[in-house]
């Protein structure tokens, strides 16, 4: 069975049955829950493991097994040690505009526009910033 294949993978992979055994269910637990049409943000609590943990467990998994068919001697590629999962950044910007003076607060039309800019920067948290 399908199943059975995977998790022989996964042992094979990680080679202490327990651990193997381990991550099968979580990963397990995480797919049927998904795939029952139950929402991401709640995997956790069925799951055990956080979304993104299950989306890089299973991600290093594939790499490794892929790795692993890759005949010796000829060019590799390599895992760059990072996380495979995309997260998410969400940004809500609050505004405030104190009326002064005495007179009534200018109608929404007449507030001048607001310009905002974001800079981001990504990089490892063990990496000195770029200069």
């Amino acid at each position: 069975m399908a199943g059975q294949a995977i998790r022989e993978l996964i042992q094979a992979i990680i080679g202490d049955e327990a651990e193997a055994d381990r991550v099968y269910r979580a990963l397990t637990k995480t797919r049927n829950h998904l795939a029952h049409g139950r929402s991401p943000d709640s995997v956790a609590s069925k799951s055990g493991i956080p979304l993104g943990e299950a989306v890089n467990m299973a991600a290093a998994l594939a790499w490794r097994a892929i790795g692993s068919l890759m005949p010796i001697g000829e060019a590799a590629f390599c895992h760059r040690g990072g996380d495979f999962v995309r997260r998410r950044l969400q940004v809500s910007p609050e505004m405030i505009f104190d009326q002064q003076g005495e007179g009534e607060y200018p109608p929404e039309s007449m507030i001048p526009e607001v310009g905002i800019t974001l800079k981001a920067r990504f990089e490892r948290r063990d990496e000195p910033p770029a200069a």
